[in-house]
């Protein structure tokens, strides 16, 4: 698709740690310090003590995660499909890419896996009396291993067009790393992403040099 906004820089909601994880059902705390220091102090203490300081801890992760939403985990929900494949110029000599995969209901999600782009033209010829032909080229390929970890949650548009996504970003490439030099005026990205399971889902975008 063709595209009419920019990603933005990932800023930081709060300036807890990324390291947070949320605490199961039981109220076990899973906070890598924090977690620690509580069954430390809970060791020490009576058991008349142990319960309302378990209380305490719920309640504070409670308040962590409203003040911090990023601390949430990602959805982790098998991929379906590709949502979207997005591309757009980065300056005079490059393009950015991300993609952003859904699972079976269309909520964004996030996967392990491997990801193979190839990006590439297509010159449309007119000659008489053969009429219309067309020969395609491929101008650029990459292969990438893709864990969870590297999905993003942030706000791409602008505007009334602003809206929060899960995206995996292939960062910005640049027209001197392509095998050639674009000659048309748009070209096409293909992509494929394999999950760790063995599926292949796969996506497209039209994209302008």
């Amino acid at each position: 698709m063709f595209l009419t906004h920019t990603l933005r820089d990932i800023q930081p909601k709060c300036l807890v740690s990324n390291s947070f994880q949320v605490f199961s059902a039981r109220g076990i705390l899973n906070t890598p310090w924090l977690g620690r220091l509580i069954i430390a102090v809970r060791n020490q203490l009576g058991e008349s003590m142990r319960q309302p300081l378990a209380v305490a801890a719920i309640l504070f992760s409670c308040a962590l995660l409203s003040a911090c939403p990023d601390l949430m985990p990602l959805n982790s929900a098998s991929p379906s499909y590709i949502k979207n494949v997005t591309s757009y110029k980065e300056g005079s000599d490059g393009i950015i890419v991300y993609i952003v995969l859904a699972d079976s209901s269309g909520a964004m999600t996030t996967a392990s896996g491997t990801l193979d782009m190839t990006i590439s033209e297509t010159k449309h010829k007119y000659s008489y009396p053969s009429g219309m032909s067309e020969r395609t080229s491929k101008l650029f390929s990459m292969h990438v291993p893709v864990w969870r970890s590297s999905f993003i949650e942030t706000k791409v548009g602008r505007g009334a067009f602003e809206h929060d996504v899960i995206l995996l970003s292939l960062g910005r490439i640049t027209y001197s790393s392509f095998d050639a030099t674009p000659k048309e005026m748009t070209g096409k990205i293909s992509v494929e992403f394999k999950t760790e399971g063995g599926k292949v889902i796969k996506g497209e975008d039209t994209i302008l040099f």
